[in-house]
């Protein structure tokens, strides 16, 4: 049986860039995020807000939308 006590996340990035140069980039998008804990260490909380919540196999999981960006040179 596996191991579930370890609190987990996935996020996937659907970034937009703009590049101004050669080496300097400017990205922005929006974040899908899921979060992973025990069902049992539910009293800690995965994010100050959620947009879904689900239990399942002993694992209670949490979706959320957030926003990336950021400079790359």
């Amino acid at each position: 049986m596996a191991d579930k006590s370890f609190p987990g996340s996935v996020m996937l990035r659907l970034p937009v860039s703009k590049t101004f140069a050669k080496h300097f980039k400017i990205f922005f998008g929006p974040t899908i995020n899921m979060g992973l804990q025990d069902i049992r260490e539910q009293d800690s909380q995965l994010a100050p807000w959620t947009m879904w919540t689900a239990s399942f196999d002993g694992l209670h999981a949490a979706g959320w939308i957030g926003l990336a960006a950021g400079l790359r040179f």
